[in-house]
């Protein structure tokens, strides 16, 4: 019987598969922009590793007839998977350059192609992700391409850290994309300060620096407006969106991500993991808030009565609020709500400011009631409490905690509007 030296089958099979590895983990890293995809890829091809050596191990001629099946078979079914994650990343890759928004980018992917290929497929992914998110922020406030200015352009930034999160280190990559974009494709100019010694996103080096001194203006709804627009609502899920965001100072995110399973109805608390915070060991990860009694009503219809239940990703999505297609909303769709809710309440033209002219000299209108005015209410109305309600002004700590501030200074900006406060506090102790 002819037997084959063990020892050089296993060396040769290495170098095989050392090679394979090799050779396709660098393609992989080339050509594939998603992480996760080619992290993947790498799996499968440790399987194929895996399978060349059993047939090579099985190769001998004394070892079993069911040992080379076995590697056979392996060796099939990863090539069958290897297949399907070509599949993918093909599908992925598409997204890399086309964009889904209602707002029309004049050469939008034909741009985002040339970054594709000028620098490479992550990188013109997260420009699509930049225009896509740049489209909501336009949507949300009513500009248009050809109303965008510097001051929007501050706004934008300001929006993509107030209702996306996004970290201070991550937010001018998406930024100076989309400043990218509109200088290639708009105005040249936009973007840029007169001041050499000033630019827009300047706000982020500050650190200590308030949403106040960013925003310029805090906009916020008395109670009865709040009424209003709540009354506004179209159906049970969006007066309970509103009424969350009003009640928890929640912001779009958060509100979207709401587990069921997290609601405690005997304590009226909800256990919510804070936009801002990627580091599940931190602190403040994930936080409670607390809504008030005059939401148990509709919390017990949506979550005992039908409202819920009545739509067909309920029983199994893990999300309190749930969409009609789909197991969760998104911050996209809870701006929409509200601002739907301020048209049909007519509140909305109550709150409009002007961003610049048009093209006809007009003043440019935007849309004032949103998901961060709700916001805005909710911490204003917090430390002015025992003006406007007759109950104890809430200390600065505990609105920290519960608006998910990872910093006190942010926070000091709503002291601004503790005047009747400061005044009682001058009566009381000064002796004139």
């Amino acid at each position: 019987m002819i037997r084959i030296n063990r020892r050089r089958i296993l060396n040769l099979a290495s170098s095989i598969c050392r090679m394979i590895l090799n050779h396709c983990g660098w393609m992989c890293r080339m050509c594939v922009g998603s992480r996760l995809v080619r992290r993947i890829l790498m799996m499968l091809l440790m399987s194929l590793n895996i399978a060349l050596r059993s047939i090579c191990l099985a190769g001998r001629v004394d070892l079993s007839r069911r040992i080379w099946f076995r590697g056979r078979l392996v060796f099939r079914m990863t090539m069958i998977l290897m297949v399907t994650g070509v599949v993918l990343v093909s599908n992925t890759s598409g997204r890399a350059t086309t964009l889904k928004t209602s707002t029309d980018f004049p050469n939008g992917e034909s741009w985002l192609t040339r970054q594709k290929v000028k620098n490479s497929e992550g990188n013109a992914k997260q420009k699509r992700i930049a225009l896509e998110q740049f489209d909501e922020f336009l949507d949300d406030y009513g500009y248009t391409l050809d109303t965008i200015d510097n001051d929007a352009l501050e706004s934008f930034s300001i929006w993509l850290d107030d209702e996306k999160g996004l970290a201070h280190s991550t937010l001018p990559h998406r930024w100076y994309a989309v400043r990218a974009y509109l200088n290639k494709h708009i105005d040249t100019e936009i973007g840029y300060l007169d001041d050499e010694d000033s630019y827009i996103l300047e706000w982020i080096d500050g650190g200590t620096k308030t949403t106040q001194e960013q925003d310029k203006d805090i906009h916020w709804l008395p109670q009865d407006m709040i009424g209003e627009l709540i009354d506004g609502a179209k159906n049970l899920k969006n007066r309970l969106v509103i009424q969350l965001l009003w009640h928890t100072g929640c912001r779009p995110s958060e509100v979207a991500r709401m587990k069921h399973r997290r609601l405690d109805r005997e304590n009226r608390c909800i256990t919510v993991q804070t936009s801002k915070v990627e580091d599940s060991n931190a602190e403040n990860y994930e936080r409670d808030v607390f809504y008030g009694r005059s939401l148990r009503a509709d919390m017990r219809e949506w979550m005992d009565h039908g409202g819920r239940a009545s739509y067909p990703y309920a029983e199994e999505s893990p999300y309190l609020v749930v969409g009609y297609n789909t197991p969760g909303i998104g911050a996209r769709q809870v701006n929409k709500i509200v601002r739907l809710a301020a048209k049909e309440a007519e509140i909305q033209e109550d709150m409009i400011e002007t961003a610049g002219e048009d093209g006809d000299g007009e003043p440019v209108k935007n849309n004032r009631v949103v998901p961060k005015t709700l916001r805005h209410s909710f911490a204003v109305h917090s430390v002015r409490g025992r003006e406007r309600s007759g109950s104890p002004a809430m200390d600065l700590e505990r609105l920290r905690r519960l608006m998910g501030h990872a910093s006190l200074d942010t926070t000091r900006q709503y002291l601004q509007f503790r005047r009747s406060e400061l005044r009682d506090a001058y009566d009381q102790s000064h002796p004139g």
